[in-house]
């Protein structure tokens, strides 16, 4: 019955082998929606150090690899199909000592699947969007360089200080409304922390080290807090009803601002950011545009709705 066992799984292999192996010596392969994969026995036989490899099916449970860096596991069903689905995905099932990017976004998972990240030592990119995310588990991943977990749900980060090695962090569409301990997070170059609603947004004038910043649909109006930040280059201020842009004249690095939906009626104080390149304000009602521009020479891109502010 043993040796019967272990020629099933010779032919297992060997059928999967074929059935992939064009798509893993090109660098990427991915398995959806294919009843007969139940574990990834075959990948063995590969150097699969620089495959990315894409799973969105609910039956593979077990995962082992020595050489696997990058794995992205997804669904793309509706909510309740997609929590079926992912039963059987647990993060402490997967034996991936080298991983060093993981994507779970739009899985549905639980806290309990989350367990055990910390055991990924090389682990540099984590995104566990659209999760139920116990941040406890996340923590513990103190070795992550960049961070994304939009629509989680919760309400604050108290402890994302530990990640100390973060330089690229989006937490947009929660409901964060204090972010006090972003200020520990010196190495921090990327912030992307839109769609939070009244967002207290004082700790970034800490983040002097910033250059993309998001802060777009958070109910904002002073923006006193960007002053310092005299390194952005990348800035998405749209969708602030009633914000107060003087600050904004200190941005002297500034390439790209947007600037839609501000209920702007002026940008004259924006004349000194000469290195600005791209700038949106869209859906406001300013008037006399040409005016209040003609300084910003190197201006190459405005969203062409300005003209007529619809």
């Amino acid at each position: 019955m043993h040796q019967n066992q272990n020629t099933l799984n010779k032919i297992y292999d060997a059928k999967m082998t074929r059935r992939y192996e064009s798509k893993i010596n090109n660098g990427s392969l991915e398995i959806a929606e294919d009843p007969e994969v139940t574990n990834l026995r075959f990948l063995e036989k590969f150097d699969i150090s620089t495959l990315n490899l894409y799973i969105s099916n609910g039956m593979i449970v077990k995962l082992r690899s020595n050489s696997l860096k990058v794995l992205t596991v997804y669904n793309f069903r509706d909510e309740d199909e997609e929590k079926q689905q992912g039963q059987n995905m647990y993060v402490d099932n997967l034996e991936l000592e080298n991983l060093e990017v993981l994507m779970l976004e739009q899985n549905y998972l639980e806290n309990d699947q989350l367990y055990n990240l910390a055991k990924f030592k090389k682990l540099h990119t984590l995104d566990v969007s659209l999760n139920y995310v116990d941040l406890t588990h996340i923590y513990s991943v103190t070795s992550l360089t960049s961070l994304t977990m939009q629509e989680c749900g919760f309400q604050n980060i108290d402890q994302i200080g530990v990640l100390t090695n973060l330089e690229y962090l989006d937490v947009s569409a929660n409901q964060l409304l204090n972010i006090d301990q972003i200020c520990l997070l010196v190495n921090l170059k990327e912030l992307y922390i839109s769609q939070n609603w009244g967002l207290d947004i004082a700790p970034l004038k800490h983040l002097l080290g910033l250059t993309h910043l998001a802060i777009n649909k958070c109910d904002i109006t002073q923006l006193s807090a960007l002053k310092p930040l005299i390194n952005l280059q990348y800035l998405n201020l749209s969708h602030n009803s009633d914000i107060i842009i003087t600050e904004l004249q200190y941005l002297i690095n500034i390439i790209s601002l947007d600037l839609t939906c501000c209920e702007l009626v002026s940008v004259y104080v924006l004349r000194p950011l000469v290195n600005i390149e791209y700038l949106d304000i869209s859906r406001n009602t300013i008037v006399y545009l040409d005016a209040n521009l003609n300084e910003m020479k190197k201006i190459e891109i405005i969203q062409s709705r300005i003209e007529t502010n619809k």
